[in-house]
């Protein structure tokens, strides 16, 4: 079960989510996902995981100490990945919602795709 399935069964959205069927990932999609992160993009992801249990956590590292704004991954970075999924031909049929409900698995098969390579 994927953190995202997790997460939606603890908030009982499990019935709101029902409305927008996970998207299938192709490997070609996945491909494309790993060459744009490159490593580098892909370690920092590894990374927010290991330290919060989340591919998308809201960062505050030094919210209260420097008085700077927490980071939203999800804002930041996942648009980032939301507007390549955008672009790519394996995702012409999805909707805003698929976008927004299947960025994080992209990252996990694409983490598990870079795994498995080693």
């Amino acid at each position: 079960m994927s953190e995202i399935d997790i997460a939606n069964e603890e908030a009982g959205m499990d019935e709101f989510y029902e409305q927008f069927p996970i998207k299938e990932i192709k490997d070609s999609l996945i491909e494309k996902m790993h060459d744009y992160l490159g490593e580098e993009n892909l370690r920092f992801f590894k990374h927010l995981k290991g330290l919060t249990g989340t591919y998308s956590p809201v960062l505050k590292l030094n919210q209260e100490r420097k008085g700077l704004p927490a980071h939203p991954v999800h804002f930041r970075e996942g648009m980032q990945i939301r507007n390549f999924l955008r672009g790519q031909s394996e995702c012409e049929e999805w909707n805003s919602h698929d976008f927004d409900n299947n960025w994080i698995r992209v990252i996990e098969k694409v983490i598990e795709f870079m795994e498995a390579k080693v």
